[in-house]
């Protein structure tokens, strides 16, 4: 594990360093557009999201701030780091398509009490690791505790697109209180 963990913190610099010579290179090409200086082609974005799909959103996130403050610290125009970073969140959080792994499915099944919010962020990551999954919720409806804050408009819709694409069971109104019920 802790191999891994090496590797991942390797590959990262190393996105960092080479989103940061491609976003160096391209602050010598030209605006695309004179009016807004810091409308630039986004190549070191390319780097960026390769991070993100080969080592992982948590470390795509710190390489993608790093490489905005190191951008614009190494440009010598600090300013930059007004307009790139909000660009950049904004640029990765639009995306919210499902991930898809191709993956064989593995033989463990995985019980998930509970369809509130925990349960399911839990339920979608293991299915999309291909593992089945059964999902338990004692009432008659999926999200818990969202109900009280949110519409359900929103945030079903949202939930259903996320598992989309993965094969979970939903077992409704069935309260577990003994695990050999499973």
């Amino acid at each position: 594990m802790r191999n891994s963990v090496t590797k991942r913190i390797a590959l990262s610099g190393l996105f960092l360093a080479l989103a940061l010579i491609v976003s160096l290179i391209e602050n010598l090409i030209p605006p695309v557009i004179p009016a807004l200086p810091y409308a630039k082609l986004g190549l070191g974005n390319v780097v960026l999201l390769a991070c993100f799909l080969l080592v992982g959103v948590g470390e795509g996130c710190v390489v993608l701030v790093l490489k905005c403050f190191f951008a614009a610290l190494f440009s010598g125009n600090l300013s930059a780091l007004i307009w790139s970073l909000p660009a950049a969140a904004v640029a990765y959080a639009a995306r919210t398509a499902p991930n898809s792994y191709n993956m064989p499915a593995k033989n463990q099944r995985i019980a998930i009490i509970g369809a509130g919010l925990g349960g399911l962020s839990c339920a979608l990551r293991l299915a999309n690791k291909k593992y089945g999954v059964d999902v338990y919720e004692k009432s008659d409806r999926i999200g818990g505790a969202l109900w009280n804050s949110l519409s359900p408009d929103i945030f079903l819709k949202d939930i259903e697109e996320q598992f989309s694409k993965e094969k979970y069971g939903l077992f409704l109104n069935t309260e577990i209180t003994d695990i050999d019920e499973l």
